[in-house]
């Protein structure tokens, strides 16, 4: 019944924003963008917060939804109606094409709004 109800799941956690007072850029390193899958065409800057009186010394002020959106098909109805493992549902829904907690996360991470630390920390990945 409830796999022809279901249209959508949307799953969201929120990440520390990192304090725009404070706020500065670092290049990674070779092997941090090799981890990630990140082009190594161009240097990649990430931001971090230094800490300062605006956000008492923790490089964050604020909160940062991110969030997956995995869209219901005929597919995902007839996959759920086996109950599958957390794995099958992962592997499904990478190869559906739907992005991740942890890559929205990194993408995040790119446009410079908060950190792989806290992403890592909070989506409980790498």
């Amino acid at each position: 019944l409830l796999t022809s109800a279901l249209s959508a799941v949307v799953g969201q956690r929120l990440v520390r924003r990192i304090c725009s007072g404070c706020k500065t850029t670092y290049l990674a390193t070779p092997d941090l963008a090799a981890t990630y899958g990140w082009d190594q065409s161009e240097p990649i800057r990430l931001v971090k917060g230094r800490g300062c009186a605006t956000c008492y010394d923790s490089g964050y002020k604020g909160r940062l939804g991110i969030h997956e959106l995995p869209q219901s098909d005929e597919a995902l109805q007839r996959l759920m109606v086996r109950s599958p493992s957390r794995d099958e549902l992962a592997a499904f829904f990478k190869h559906a094409g739907s992005r991740s907690l942890f890559e929205d996360g990194l993408q995040r991470v790119l446009e410079g709004r908060t950190t792989l630390e806290e992403v890592s920390r909070v989506v409980h990945a790498v």
